[in-house]
């Protein structure tokens, strides 16, 4: 626990912080009184199912978009004018419900806007803590970040929603205004990322090397994986950030694909000639000033040379479909997503069925995720420190299928509290690990579009996971569910083990 407050982090980082738990107790906070609302004006499970898919919709029509317009427009501009438009979107719920005007199409339409928001709130801001944080302190800062999803968003903000909603159906929106309305306010005196991304070819993102830059979500209702990664972040949505999750499958993604073989880190080498024009050079390499984009002594190209949105999307799946580890994650994180959803679509009816729990047995087995996950904050700086980031990986791969396999095996209810906290504390230390990776490797002017696409990747597997897992339960039974989660985990593993063997934050640890 001790390094995880080890080094000053700066003024910018508390506010940034801050702006961050207050969102996240809002947002756990709606994420209880938005079923609820829908619940009390109609008991069609149609409509009720719809709030929480409201949100998530925009994440697979917007996220690869959004990853675009973060990279073009002032981050924290977006970041601000996105969260008032969020306040002022519950505002007007929290006045229609206070008014008893409120019906069903009116909740859908204002959680598709705060969804639509999300898209570009989280992935704008993602890119704060490398521009504001040094390299080395960045575990350490992300571990911070990922405590207020696990702390607030999964364990206080729960209780804190259904109380509130019986006090008064409006009052939980208009906290959730009101906690939109100050991280506007907090996020808009962070001027250090007040910056719009310099225009041209994408070969300025290939040099930028070093750039100054989930948890899984609540299984008691369709699970929210914009926390599986990064998951400040969407979800990572994603918790894991990175099993993590929820952009363009095309991204190739073969997990067998050769060890890389490039060249050492410390060594300054000219831009590779192999690549295509459009492409950049392997990150972690030092670049000679010869290669760098624009030239030295030139004046950035104008925004009017911008190629299409269309273009400037691709152009980060090609980014990210070029790098051996951060494509392998992807896909490692986009897979676990699945298998993980279709696993836990089914767990209310695992934990009565299979583990004899009644309503409160479920709801204390559900806080074992949100203990593991803080659990996994308090210990992931100083793990990072003493493994390295390849050991950790594979380590929670296997943790992965063990979590699946015990599920599937176990009659114990404390036996699979036990399997879940541990699991709780993996998906931190793996988000906070990709997490720190990808803020080293990304270019600045990508970063936006890697980080969208990552959510695709994590929601995309996520929703078709929720889909697939009722149909295995319904046509092989409950456990067959757990034991197909660990049999396609324990393939993932035997494909991603090479190329993780490559992850490493040797720098930071260095600087450190």
């Amino acid at each position: 626990m001790r390094a995880l407050f080890a080094a000053p982090l700066g003024a910018d980082f508390w506010k940034l912080w801050t702006a961050s738990a207050v969102t996240n107790l809002g947002d756990g906070i709606t994420m209880v009184a938005g079923p609820l609302l829908v619940a009390s004006i109609t008991s069609n499970p149609a409509a009720v199912a719809g709030a929480i898919f409201a949100q998530q919709l925009p994440w697979l029509l917007f996220a690869l978009i959004s990853g675009a317009w973060a990279d073009r427009l002032d981050r924290r501009r977006l970041v601000v004018s996105v969260n008032v438009m969020r306040a002022a979107a519950l505002a007007v719920l929290a006045l229609a419900v206070a008014a008893d005007v409120a019906g069903v199409p009116l909740i859908l339409t204002v959680f598709f806007l705060l969804g639509a928001g999300e898209t570009l709130a989280d992935t704008a801001s993602a890119a704060f803590v490398p521009v504001i944080v040094p390299e080395a302190s960045r575990p350490q800062a992300n571990s911070l970040m990922y405590a207020n999803f696990n702390v607030l968003n999964q364990f206080a903000a729960k209780p804190v929603g259904g109380w509130l909603f019986v006090l008064a159906a409006a009052v939980p929106f208009a906290v959730n205004a009101v906690t939109f309305a100050v991280s506007a306010a907090l996020i808009a005196t962070i001027r250090a990322v007040s910056t719009i991304p310099p225009a041209g070819p994408s070969r300025s993102a290939g040099v930028s090397v070093r750039p100054d830059t989930s948890a899984r979500g609540d299984l008691s209702v369709p699970p929210d994986t914009s926390a599986r990664g990064d998951l400040s972040v969407p979800p990572d949505t994603s918790a894991r950030g990175d099993l993590s999750v929820p952009p363009d499958t095309s991204a190739r993604g073969d997990l067998s694909v050769p060890p890389d073989t490039s060249a050492p880190t410390d060594l300054s080498v000219r831009a590779d000639p192999s690549l295509p024009a459009d492409s950049s050079p392997p990150t972690g390499l030092a670049v000679s000033p010869a290669d760098a984009w624009p030239p030295a002594g030139t004046v950035p190209p104008d925004a009017s040379d911008r190629p299409g949105l269309r273009a400037e999307i691709a152009e980060g799946v090609r980014w990210l479909s070029r790098h051996r580890l951060l494509r392998t994650l992807a896909l490692t994180m986009a897979i676990g997503n699945l298998v993980f959803c279709a696993a836990f679509a089914v767990f209310v009816l695992y934990a009565a069925q299979r583990l004899g729990l009644g309503e409160v047995g479920y709801g204390t087995l559900l806080l074992s995720f949100a203990a593991g996950g803080f659990l996994g904050t308090l210990v992931a700086p100083g793990l990072i420190r003493r493994f390295d980031a390849s050991p950790l990986l594979r380590l929670g791969l296997l943790i992965e299928v063990a979590l699946h396999a015990t599920l599937a095996l176990t009659r114990e209810p404390w036996a699979a509290a036990a399997m879940i906290v541990i699991f709780g504390v993996h998906t931190t230390v793996w988000g906070v690990v990709v997490t720190t990776i990808r803020q080293r490797d990304v270019p600045s002017t990508m970063f936006g579009r890697v980080t969208s696409v990552y959510a695709f990747l994590d929601l995309g597997g996520a929703a078709l996971g929720s889909l697939l897992g009722g149909v295995v339960a319904t046509a092989f039974g409950l456990v067959a569910t757990y034991w197909a989660a660990a049999i396609a985990m324990a393939l993932v593993v035997v494909f991603a083990w090479r190329p993780l063997r490559s992850a490493t934050l040797t720098r930071e640890l260095t600087a450190a």
